[in-house]
């Protein structure tokens, strides 16, 4: 990935007290990747899957001491100014590719929450709508890419068999069960799960989440 400014220079870029308030605030406490569990904590926020085992969540320290990996400072920067994680995983993607989109992202609140009723969580549809924006098509003119519906298939059965182990299923009421207290638990390890879910599948099937599709829909 090589555009974006999920890089520790945007982090350093922030001020020293404001850096530390992240980490040290609950939803930083979670994505320290030296907690133990979780996604950030090594072990993988779903035990045996294949992204804990391929690739360890980086840290790369910082100035402020708050040992976080850039992805998760910048989730828990996100979280904490009120976005939910439809909206985090699509500014993600965004700022990925240095870009901004204020309309998608206003369109993602329709998924927060599990729809508002405790649907399908937000990180699995969030995550397949980020799937779209790097790999789906745009318009009339447009190919299918064969490689996007395979990509689609890997990550929502990734995330299906995942969470029916460890929560008995794919809802916002299964995982967070409307309980505050689990939902800062669970919710920002699972969108950082499912983000470095997204980079590792998209790279499998030939994509990167930092090169969108130009004006023709190549890529």
């Amino acid at each position: 990935m090589v555009r974006g400014s999920l890089g520790s220079a945007a982090r350093l870029g922030r001020p020293l007290r404001l850096r530390q308030r992240i980490a040290g605030s609950a939803v930083g406490r979670v994505l320290r990747p030296d907690r133990g569990s979780g996604a950030a904590g090594g072990a993988g926020l779903f035990p045996g899957d294949r992204r804990s085992r391929r690739r360890p969540a980086r840290d790369v320290g910082g100035r402020g001491g708050e040992g976080m990996t850039d992805a998760g400072f910048r989730i828990a920067e996100l979280l904490l100014s009120g976005l939910r994680c439809s909206h985090v995983l699509v500014r993600l993607a965004l700022e990925a590719q240095g870009r901004d989109d204020p309309d998608l992202v206003r369109a993602m609140s329709g998924l927060a929450n599990g729809m508002g009723q405790g649907f399908n969580c937000g990180a699995l549809s969030g995550g397949c709508c980020v799937l779209g924006l790097v790999a789906g098509r745009a318009g009339e003119s447009e190919a299918d890419d064969p490689r996007f519906a395979a990509a689609l298939d890997a990550f929502t059965g990734w995330f299906h068999a995942a969470a029916h182990e460890r929560w008995g299923g794919i809802d916002c009421a299964d995982i967070m069960k409307f309980d505050p207290v689990l939902k800062a638990e669970r919710c920002p390890a699972l969108i950082l799960e499912v983000w470095e879910q997204l980079c590792d599948t998209l790279a499998d099937h030939g994509f990167d989440v930092a090169e969108p599709p130009d004006a023709e829909g190549r890529r």
